[in-house]
């Protein structure tokens, strides 16, 4: 009979390397598995001393956090809408310290778990180079726009983000391989590519970037060679739908050819969201609208926002698309400088520990990637979204006692 110790460390396993899959079949699954892992937490608290939840240095930070996200629901104009999504919001919390204590205790079998979320990835990865090149995927959906995949995501176009969040922290253990891994990166970029998620491209190649800046003695060239021009070639079979949908400008004008840059941006719906987030800030300079009520105060812009800039499109939709934007809007000035507060003392507090790893390193890249501007991003505070960045928060913060290859800084 298996011991007590044995299965529970196979639940956990199970449970975690699940985590990218759930995100796949959506909120609900994903937010199960989060809130399973926080109350098993909060369960260790009892029985183990070393889960000791209060103890935890970066508790302090996630606490404030968590009574600031209240303080800002409190205020809100829609306040039952945006106090449910805020007490909610303590799951992801209380599962990056468990996934924190699993890993430096080794409760759980980190390559193992990583192999699973990179056989996730290859599956979403096959199946959105099916449909970019048959227009369905093997499931038999078909996408409403043919210049755009979304794979098991279906009408949720969100592909390219998983790959972002998951991809390179999912070949930590493999590093060495550089021949494997420069070829499952070249698919993994040409899935991207394929999925139309324009913003989602550049944030890959940026994690891209640093990683071959960080281990480009391991690279090595003639493989690099062989991938480029495997990604070439494979890049042919979609060439008119990649030419088509990346050549075509921002805006909804096909008339646009002397307009400047800043207008064409100014009329595109990104730009619509930008003004209308400016507006909303400026009316609530201090605390924002509160969490989750963009979608709410829009409405009232969206005339006004027309005939002041004369633009095409006007600027409502469930939240403004863009990190910046959401949070000045949702959360004013107090709310920004709080998070950037927060943010930078969880960066500098494991950068001063100065043992970082390959994880450490892309968990890093993703965060860092997530704070770029003017890139359209999806709402910060969504389960999806918020997962993977806690995910990246916990393997950052992470002080990983065995060696992962070797790689230090």
């Amino acid at each position: 009979m298996p011991n007590k110790k044995y299965i529970e460390k196979f639940c956990l396993n199970f449970i975690i390397s699940l985590i990218p899959f759930s995100l796949i079949i959506g909120s609900f699954t994903s937010n199960l598995f989060l809130i399973v892992l926080a109350i098993y937490y909060i369960f260790f608290k009892f029985y183990d001393e070393r889960a000791q939840i209060f103890k935890e240095k970066y508790f302090f930070i996630f606490f404030i956090f968590y009574i600031y996200l209240i303080f800002n629901a409190s205020l809100s104009e829609n306040f039952e809408s945006s106090m449910i999504r805020s007490l909610g919001y303590i799951k992801f919390f209380l599962f990056s310290l468990f996934l924190k204590f699993l890993l430096e205790n080794n409760r759980i079998d980190l390559k193992k778990i990583l192999f699973f979320w990179f056989l996730t990835l290859l599956a979403l990865c096959l199946d959105l180079l099916y449909q970019g090149y048959f227009g369905k995927n093997i499931t038999g959906y078909v996408v409403q726009n043919p210049l755009r995949n979304s794979s098991f995501f279906y009408d949720e176009l969100k592909a390219a983000s998983l790959f972002v969040g998951f991809a390179f922290i999912s070949f930590s253990f493999n590093i060495n391989e550089n021949k494997k891994i420069i070829f499952f990166l070249t698919l993994f970029l040409l899935s991207v590519l394929v999925t139309g998620e324009r913003s989602n491209l550049i944030r890959f190649i940026f994690l891209l970037s640093i990683l071959i800046i960080f281990y480009a003695k391991k690279i090595n060239l003639k493989s690099l060679a062989v991938a480029l021009l495997i990604f070439i070639s494979l890049s042919t079979l979609y060439y008119e739908k990649i030419s088509e949908r990346y050549n075509r400008t921002i805006s909804y004008s096909n008339e646009n050819i002397e307009e400047s840059l800043l207008s064409i941006y100014k009329n595109s719906q990104y730009g619509a969201h930008a003004l209308t987030a400016y507006h909303i800030f400026l009316d609530n300079k201090l605390f924002g609208v509160g969490n989750k009520n963009f979608r709410l105060k829009c409405h009232e812009y969206q005339n006004f926002i027309v005939e002041k800039y004369n633009i095409r499109t006007s600027g409502c939709a469930t939240h403004p698309h863009q990190f910046w934007y959401e949070i000045l809007s949702e959360h004013g000035i107090f709310g920004l400088t709080l998070l950037l507060i927060l943010f930078w003392t969880i960066f500098i507090t494991r950068l001063k520990k100065k043992n970082l790893n390959i994880l450490n390193i892309m968990a890093l890249a993703y965060l860092i990637n997530v704070f770029i501007p003017i890139l359209p991003s999806g709402s910060f505070f969504t389960s999806y979204n918020s997962t993977i960045f806690w995910i990246n928060v916990a393997i950052y913060i992470t002080e990983f006692k065995h060696n992962i290859n070797e790689q230090y800084i």
